[in-house]
């Protein structure tokens, strides 16, 4: 009886000490460890609300995703406008536009001139955010978090678990690689991307084929219309402005059947306060693009720039000449042609794509299969979404470095895959939505020596917890 007894005090001794552990772990991993996701792309946020601060004269505002640091030469305007101070306060989509605009809020005073500029894109026009990269943009200085909103705050508790296992990793186990423009350092100190890292269009065929711009099923929800109403209203009771601004986007990437004067005629009637400039003049060409479907090179960024200019100077009454040179569209680089392991060639259906070849379909299965780099002599570009759906018998898949587009869903209910192998040693070159792996229980496998550059990402990073190192991929 007494070591039934001595057992079971033991156990609650070890189930007490257990549960203890884990809040103990998540807040020395989260807030005693030293920064580890400081130096990354989201890292810049804590600068950008320093910017904010320590503006002197009344602002020039620009707030939104990614288009935005790489869309706007910030000098430029303080040239032309020189009465203001300019800060960009755009950075990534998934920290959530409501709560960029909601870390500015404080900072807004009188005569200052606010501009949301989001993408076309569902989660911009919406409540969406992903916590584990708010996390990480706060890592080291989580002031910010008190000028979150309560439900910000509460929805975030919900990752701190996941960003606190992941600091712990790279603090105790790995060391965190960046690569690319994808890091703090390439911001100036406006805020906006050097443009001098931005040099032509990195994609193939000129845009991103996994995100294109569909204008009649990307619209604001209604809750978030009301949230930017009630924003400008307190905006303008601080004396302020509030304007939305079009993105850039890639006009190769529009899909949709109506017109950019029609959805600005909708959203003009939506919205309380005014949309700044001529909804066209977003709709840009493909070469004054970089690596997205928002992201402008640097020639395309100045003349965004100066497109900006003229439309706040149509604002303020200002009549001054705005004589900004825009150098001609980049040149694009040439692809790489070298040729690849093409033995599994035979396996798959194919379909011409402009010079090249995409799959369309697979004509001969196997456990492993090779995406070929070349078929009949040209390139294969990609596979389409359907090609691997609803498919058996396939345990594994190799991706080499020609594939720079993985669609949304392209292993839906592919319930024998387990591994999605891909070679390329740059996954900043490959382009994926955040519909890649659903429905799937595959994962990612990568090269051992750039498993971190996967992780932290900009577009993978949203699959971390999937991507693992496979060392024959070296």
């Amino acid at each position: 009886m007494k070591h039934k007894k001595l057992l079971t005090c033991l156990t609650i001794v070890t189930l007490s000490l257990s549960l203890l552990a884990t809040p103990c772990f998540v807040l020395t991993s989260a807030f005693a460890f030293a920064p580890v996701f400081r130096d990354t792309f989201v890292g810049e946020l804590k600068e950008k609300v320093e910017l904010l601060k320590n503006a002197e004269k009344k602002k020039i505002v620009v707030i939104g995703g990614s288009s935005v640091p790489f869309g706007i030469q910030s000098n430029y305007i303080k040239k032309y406008l020189p009465s203001y101070d300019v800060v960009n306060f755009g950075l990534y989509a998934a920290l959530g536009s409501d709560v960029m605009l909601d870390l500015a809020r404080e900072y807004i005073d009188k005569d200052d001139i606010i501009i949301f500029s989001p993408e076309m894109n569902p989660q911009t026009l919406s409540f969406y955010y992903n916590g584990r990269t708010l996390w990480q943009a706060l890592d080291g200085n989580f002031s910010c978090f008190h000028s979150l909103s309560k439900e910000t705050k509460e929805r975030m508790l919900g990752d701190l678990y996941t960003f606190a296992q992941e600091k712990a990793h790279y603090t105790l186990f790995e060391e965190l690689k960046l690569e690319g423009v994808y890091q703090r350092s390439s911001f100036n100190e406006y805020g906006d991307m050097k443009p001098e890292l931005l040099p032509y269009n990195l994609m193939q065929d000129l845009y991103d084929p996994t995100m294109t711009i569909d204008l009649e099923n990307t619209y604001p929800s209604a809750d978030f219309l009301s949230y930017l109403n009630d924003y400008a209203m307190e905006a303008k009771k601080k004396g302020a402005s509030f304007y939305y601004r079009f993105a850039p986007m890639n006009e190769k990437s529009i899909i949709s059947e109506i017109t950019m004067d029609s959805y600005y005629e909708k959203l003009n009637e939506d919205l309380s306060f005014p949309i700044l400039g001529n909804p066209n003049d977003a709709v840009m060409e493909a070469e004054w693009f970089y690596d997205s479907n928002f992201h402008l090179n640097g020639a395309g960024s100045i003349l965004n720039t100066k497109n900006l200019i003229k439309d706040i100077k149509i604002v303020i009454n200002d009549h001054t000449i705005t004589d900004i040179y825009v150098p001609e569209k980049p040149q694009i680089q040439g692809e790489d042609e070298t040729l690849g392991d093409c033995s599994d060639e035979d396996c798959f259906l194919y379909q011409e794509d402009g010079e090249g070849y995409q799959i369309i379909g697979v004509k001969e299965k196997k456990e492993s299969l090779i995406i070929p780099t070349h078929h009949d002599g040209k390139r294969v570009k990609s596979f389409s979404a359907e090609t691997f759906q609803n498919q058996s018998g396939i345990l594994e898949i190799l991706i080499q470095s020609n594939i720079e587009s993985l669609y949304d869903y392209s292993f839906k209910d592919n319930t024998e895959l387990t591994k999605i192998k891909i070679k390329n040693k740059k996954p900043y070159r490959i382009k994926i939505g955040s519909h890649l792996l659903d429905d799937s229980k595959a994962k990612i496998y990568v090269p051992k020596d750039v498993l971190s550059l996967y992780k932290s990402d900009y577009n993978f990073s949203q699959y971390a917890d999937r991507i693992f190192a496979d060392p024959t991929l070296d």
